[in-house]
């Protein structure tokens, strides 16, 4: 069930919000980049990663997922599971999010349950809190 965004004055037609199915295969998709840079970093930092401590990779692993989303957003507009679903962040007007938005919207994931929230919404807590929207790429002005 899509959502059409009334978007005053900026874009010429009406946004459609991504599906309950493309924000799902973003998710997946997504995963699976993170942990396949993950690995990629613990294969190039070799015994490095062996002898750090265990909080602190806990540390570099939070800090490296909060750059994976924000770099990925700020940076091409879109994370790799946007890229395969063709969809992007915006806005409620259209425009393309701020990196304090985008920030504020990876720092969301964090809360507890909060991929829960889409089970009663079509935006989860993340979307809801930073003021962003997923549309679709044939949308986009």
């Amino acid at each position: 069930m899509n959502e059409i965004i009334d978007i005053p004055e900026k874009v010429e037609k009406p946004l459609r919000t991504a599906s309950a199915g493309a924000r799902f295969g973003n998710y997946i998709a997504d995963i699976i980049s993170f942990y396949i840079l993950l690995f990629l970093l613990a294969f190039l930092s070799g015994d490095l990663a062996i002898s750090i401590d265990e909080d602190l990779l806990t540390v570099y692993i939070v800090l490296l997922y909060v750059l994976f989303y924000a770099v990925f957003e700020s940076l091409l507009g879109k994370t790799p599971g946007k890229f395969l679903t063709r969809t992007h962040v915006v806005k409620a007007d259209g425009s393309r999010p701020s990196f304090v938005n985008l920030l504020g919207r990876t720092l969301a994931r964090f809360i507890p349950f909060e991929a829960f929230s889409f089970l009663f919404s079509d935006r989860g807590w993340h979307d809801s809190l930073s003021g962003t929207y997923v549309v679709y790429d044939d949308d986009r002005s």
